[in-house]
C-alpha cells in the first residue's frame, strides 16, 4: 500500500526540466574541457511549422533559400538538408567510440533522420530527456560538425525548445 501511495504521489509531482532561453543566434561557449562550441536554443514548439537553422552562420533563418539551412526542427523532429526532395548534402549519424559513423539523410516525405529517437521519455514525469549521444552532422554544403542535443524545454517549462551544442569537426 505504501509503495502505491509513493508511486501515485511521485507521478503527480513534475520536476522542473532544465532549459535555456530561446536564441536566434548561437552563443559561443567553452565546455568543461576547454573546447569551444556554438550553442543555440531553437523554439520548435509549433507542431506544424519547421524552424530552419544554419550551422555555418549559427543563425535561425525565417525564409531560407534551398542551400541556406542545415537543420530543421519541429517539436521533437530534426531534419537534415540532404536527401530526396532537398537541395543540400546534409546527413547525420550517431558517433560511437571505435565504430564508423553511418550518415543518414532525411527525405522530404518523412521525418526520419540520422538523429533517430534522440530522447528518452519519462513515463511518470512525461518529460523528454536527450540521450547522452554525440552526432556527426554533414551540413548542406558538405562541412562536417560534431553535435550534441542538450535540452528540449523552454523556460516555463514549455516543450519544443531544442538546445544543441556543436563545433566543426
Amino acid at each position: 500500500m505504501t509503495l502505491a501511495v509513493f508511486y501515485v504521489a511521485s507521478a503527480l509531482i513534475k520536476p522542473e526540466p532544465l532549459s535555456f532561453p530561446v536564441t536566434t543566434q548561437a552563443e559561443l561557449v567553452t565546455d568543461s574541457t576547454g573546447h569551444e562550441e556554438s550553442r543555440p536554443t531553437i523554439d520548435a514548439g509549433d507542431e506544424t511549422g519547421w524552424r530552419f537553422f544554419s550551422l555555418r552562420t549559427g543563425t535561425l533563418l525565417e525564409k531560407p533559400f534551398a542551400l541556406d539551412w542545415d537543420l530543421a526542427f519541429r517539436r521533437f523532429h530534426i531534419a537534415t538538408n540532404g536527401g530526396p526532395g532537398f537541395a543540400g548534402q546534409g546527413a547525420a549519424g550517431i558517433q560511437e567510440a571505435g565504430k564508423p559513423v553511418t550518415l543518414q539523410q532525411t527525405s522530404a516525405h518523412s521525418t526520419k533522420s540520422g538523429f533517430g529517437k534522440w530522447y528518452n521519455y519519462g513515463f511518470s514525469s512525461h518529460l523528454l530527456t536527450p540521450k547522452r549521444l554525440r552526432y556527426v552532422v554533414r551540413a548542406a554544403d558538405g562541412t562536417m560538425y560534431n553535435l550534441r542535443i542538450l535540452r528540449y524545454y523552454c523556460p516555463g517549462p514549455m516543450p519544443g525548445c531544442i538546445t544543441i551544442a556543436y563545433s566543426k569537426k
